[in-house]
């Protein structure tokens, strides 16, 4: 579990099932040969996000959030992330090592920093 300090409150992000869950069937991909589709919107997010989109950032934080309690809507996640007194490389700094160590994004977030090393 991840928090932030947003405002003087205090948000958890989780990068556990309903994270998943709420950011796949955003993107889809056919499968090719088997006329079927497979949903990948949190690899797609996460790509992005490690290449830089602060979008991306913002939907991974808004996805990360949902359930929890507070809830930080996406405005105020925008308004944070435009603040200059957030530092932007420190987020993503911390976004990424919570992305490699939680069992559910561990392995997608590792392949996907290993293929940007290339």
């Amino acid at each position: 579990m991840m928090e932030l300090t947003i405002n003087g409150n205090i948000y958890s992000f989780n990068f556990g099932f309903a994270f998943m869950k709420e950011l796949n069937p955003k993107v889809t991909q056919s499968v090719d040969g088997i006329g079927k589709s497979e949903q990948i919107g949190m690899k797609y997010e996460i790509a992005n996000f490690l290449d830089g989109s602060v979008e991306s950032l913002v939907t991974i934080l808004h996805a990360a959030n949902k359930g929890q309690n507070p809830r930080l809507n996406r405005a105020a996640l925008e308004a944070y992330i435009e603040d200059p007194d957030t530092d932007i490389d420190d987020l993503c700094k911390t976004v990424t090592d919570f992305l490699s160590k939680a069992n559910v994004t561990r392995r997608e977030t590792q392949k996907l920093l290993a293929a940007l090393e290339r």
